[in-house]
């Protein structure tokens, strides 16, 4: 969460904001994020900082995968078989970790 809230500080400092109100995370299914324990070190280290009073948004994004056989997309469980023929397929989403969007003013 510290390199998410440094990355955010950095954009706001280039734009000279004054306060971060909202930052907009996409996290994967398959990500190895613990949601809940994202947002409890993103209280701790907003803290006296230009984001002490900004909103974190999660946008969770499913494990997805593309078979390498018939070309569907499928949603995975935990292994990436294609659902419609058996088939193995290719990772497409799930594992994202990324700033989607800040909110400054």
């Amino acid at each position: 969460m510290l390199s998410v809230l440094e990355s955010s500080l950095d954009i706001a400092r280039k734009e000279e904001a004054n306060q971060i109100t909202k930052i907009t995370l996409k996290i994967g299914e398959k990500s190895g994020v613990v949601v809940d324990s994202l947002r409890f070190a993103f209280e701790s280290v907003r803290l006296n900082t230009i984001a002490e009073h900004a909103e974190l948004e999660i946008d969770l994004i499913p494990f997805q995968g593309e078979c390498l056989h018939c070309g569907a997309i499928f949603r995975a469980e935990n292994f990436l078989i294609c659902g419609q023929c058996g088939n193995i397929g290719k990772l497409i989403s799930g594992q994202e970790l990324q700033i989607q969007s800040i909110e400054i003013d």
